[in-house]
């Protein structure tokens, strides 16, 4: 498993959805060719989750990659 850190007014999309904080830590594992494949994505200070329908604002938020799921 790898991980990579972003820290200072990070952000990260996946089609029209975002999620953007103080730092974003993603979470890889290796997928079935033996690439790289995002597993999970968390997020700590000043947390933005956006999606064409909604804004979502908290603390921390995790989002997993293999449910499409955000949470504050």
């Amino acid at each position: 498993n790898q991980k990579l850190s972003a820290i200072g007014n990070a952000r990260a999309t996946r089609g029209k959805d975002a999620i953007a904080a103080q730092t974003l830590t993603a979470f890889f594992e290796k997928g079935p060719q033996g690439d790289n494949k995002l597993k999970k994505l968390t997020a700590t200070g000043g947390v933005v989750i956006t999606t064409p329908t909604e804004t979502l604002t908290g603390a921390s938020g995790v989002y997993d990659a293999a449910t499409n799921v955000a949470m504050i």
